[in-house]
């Protein structure tokens, strides 16, 4: 018969019989007994070091209870094409990371954040918000903005949450990897980018006020010297002789042009 060796830390007693005969066995504690520790991630699969060593999670620890590890998780780390996965906090809400655990029958977790990434591209204009990862759910809201003799026309979106519309500022749910395209279009008429901008009363180029009648100087504005018609009523054309004037892409009333 084989007596196996006792690797616990607990002594051992019993009885063995073989051809009628009754042997008393005993095993002193001669060993150290085992704890185990399981690491996981929420999503699993997640990357982490244990004293700088690669595992991925679930990954479990078994040793003797008291001895220490530095565990790190990779952060952040890659999903499917446009989505990451960016450490938030233990299951303790914890924070830290790396972070010192200990074998001790029992399991922790370390919980990760999606983010999704958000591209923009505009021709004609810019964009406000940054292309970059943003955390599934957000909502971010992105303005289109003409450059000279240019006007906005349309957003194009892609990726759940997207937007497509005329709106100059597209709201977005980031559900998924998203792509916006900002489109503008040029002006149709002869555009000319004025150097300077008064105050029609006292011809200062301070900051005008809703409502300020104001002075536009620049070279080639109008093919004629015209103003608004005289029975026009109580309003001003928003075009004279071809000529408009866009502030936030909207025409603003003109009564002279040269």
């Amino acid at each position: 018969f084989v007596v196996t060796a006792n690797l616990s830390n607990i002594a051992r007693t019993g009885a063995i019989s073989f051809g009628g005969v009754s042997v008393a066995i005993s095993q002193p504690a001669n060993g150290v007994d085992l704890t185990s520790l399981v690491i996981d991630s929420s999503p699993k699969g997640m990357t982490l070091l244990v004293d700088g060593v690669s595992h991925t999670a679930p990954y479990t620890i078994s040793e003797a209870a008291g001895n220490s590890h530095i565990v790190t998780w990779i952060t952040p780390q890659a999903g499917s094409q446009g989505t990451q996965y960016a450490f938030k906090e233990w299951g303790d809400k914890a924070k830290d990371n790396p972070r010192s655990v200990s074998a001790a029958n029992t399991s922790i977790i370390g919980q990760f954040s999606t983010e999704f990434y958000l591209s923009s591209s505009a021709e004609g204009g810019t964009v406000s918000t940054t292309t970059g990862w943003y955390q599934a759910g957000a909502s971010v809201a992105l303005t289109a903005t003409p450059l000279p003799c240019f006007v906005f026309d349309h957003w194009t979106g892609s990726g759940a949450g997207s937007y497509s519309g005329s709106s100059v500022i597209a709201t977005i749910s980031m559900a998924g990897p998203i792509s916006e395209a900002a489109h503008f279009i040029p002006i149709s008429t002869p555009c000319t980018t004025s150097s300077q901008v008064v105050n029609a009363a006292s011809f200062k180029s301070d900051s005008l006020a809703p409502g300020t009648i104001f002075t536009l100087f620049g070279t080639a504005l109008g093919s004629a010297i015209k103003k608004a018609p005289t029975d026009f009523g109580t309003s001003w054309p928003t075009s004279i002789a071809g000529v408009q004037v866009r502030i936030n892409n909207t025409p603003v009333p003109i009564y002279y042009v040269s």
